[in-house]
């Protein structure tokens, strides 16, 4: 078997963890050297200067994927096992996985596994402390106790002491997906349904959904759905840390009632208790797809909506990460014949463009 190595680049405190601090510095260290195929590296800020990588990796004799962490400082340092540590020991395939620091130095993991041995995952999740130690138990704790098959998980922190957990699911049939949620205190006890609780369960499709919260401990959403089987609709929700909807039951249509498609959908929250999306869309003027921008209010009315490029050929892939009063997209263009990187910054509170930061 092929030898491949994890590798990690982090800027602290720059840019990657938030505001700037007056300057930065480049880490760069192989996190496991081990004889294995390693993939799906995430990072998670670990205190004020450590940080916290996870990965999954197929090691050389075992017929599974396990995850791995390991903790390093900002002199490259290793500070947990050689190759990393497992989450979880149990003799099964695990795979998608996601992470966020807990607030106290350690991390809290979500992931697929296959522990039941169907072929479809059931979620677990575990906490490990600033001492590379597990507090969900040695195999985690199950997030649901619906065996139809949950898949593709985000975990973001309520900014309060808990967690809030959102994934796909498929417990009505492998061609319907829904999405569902729950929310995890740090003791790992779910707060919510313990079959959790469903935040889009409308026929066909919902999925390609984005999490954020805000200080307010609001849970946001955004995600594709297809329920009417005729095009790609934008839904968003709003939901309080007691699993109470904010905004209409089953999701907002942000565009109800027009034609058309619109897909992968990205947002922050913008500080007002609304958030700020982008999405793509297929434009019959440029005969490509363009990204677009727009904001729902606290109440989810769409109070602007604008182009953000209108380019040739194609522009695809919005992301959008909030910087204080503003918010900095980018996405992939091909305005030029070959695949670049465009970004753009604009105000949260009204959408107009700023360049400057």
């Amino acid at each position: 078997m092929k030898r491949f190595w994890i590798w990690v680049l982090v800027l602290l405190p720059f840019g990657l963890f938030g505001q700037p601090k007056g300057s930065f510095d480049i880490l760069e260290t192989n996190v496991t050297s081990f004889r294995s195929v390693n993939t799906q590296s995430k990072v998670a800020r670990s205190g004020d200067s450590d940080v916290i990588v996870g990965w999954r990796s197929s090691r050389q004799g075992l017929p599974y994927y396990n995850i791995y962490l390991q903790k390093v400082d900002q002199s490259g340092n290793a500070l947990w096992e050689k190759d990393g540590l497992p989450i979880c020991g149990f003799p099964a395939n695990q795979t998608d996985f996601s992470m966020v620091e807990d607030g106290y130095g350690g991390v809290v993991i979500v992931w697929e596994d296959y522990r039941l041995g169907s072929d479809l995952p059931v979620l677990f999740a575990q906490r490990i402390n600033s001492h590379g130690e597990p507090l969900f138990g040695i195999h985690g704790k199950r997030v649901c106790n619906v065996n139809g098959g949950q898949r593709k998980p985000q975990i973001i922190s309520n900014l309060n002491k808990g967690f809030y957990i959102v994934w796909e699911d498929f417990r009505r049939g492998y061609n319907e997906s829904d999405i569902y949620g729950q929310y995890l205190d740090l003791g790992g006890k779910p707060r919510w349904r313990e079959e959790g609780m469903p935040i889009a369960t409308a026929p066909n499709i919902q999925k390609n959904f984005a999490i954020a919260s805000d200080e307010n401990h609001f849970l946001y959403l955004i995600w594709e759905d297809f329920r009417n089987g005729l095009y790609w609709n934008i839904y968003a929700q709003k939901i309080n840390s007691d699993g109470n909807v904010m905004w209409r039951a089953g999701g907002l249509d942000i565009f109800a009632g027009v034609e058309e498609n619109h897909q992968n959908p990205a947002m922050v929250p913008d500080g007002y208790g609304g958030l700020l999306f982008v999405y793509q869309k297929y434009s019959s003027e440029t005969h490509g797809t363009d990204i677009y921008r727009g904001r729902l209010s606290p109440g989810g009315e769409v109070s602007f909506h604008f182009a953000t490029c209108f380019s040739s050929d194609e522009q695809l892939n919005p992301k959008i990460i909030k910087k204080g009063s503003k918010a900095l997209l980018v996405w992939e263009d091909r305005r030029n014949g070959n695949w670049d990187i465009y970004a753009q910054m604009v105000r949260l509170r009204d959408g107009s463009v700023s360049y400057t930061h």
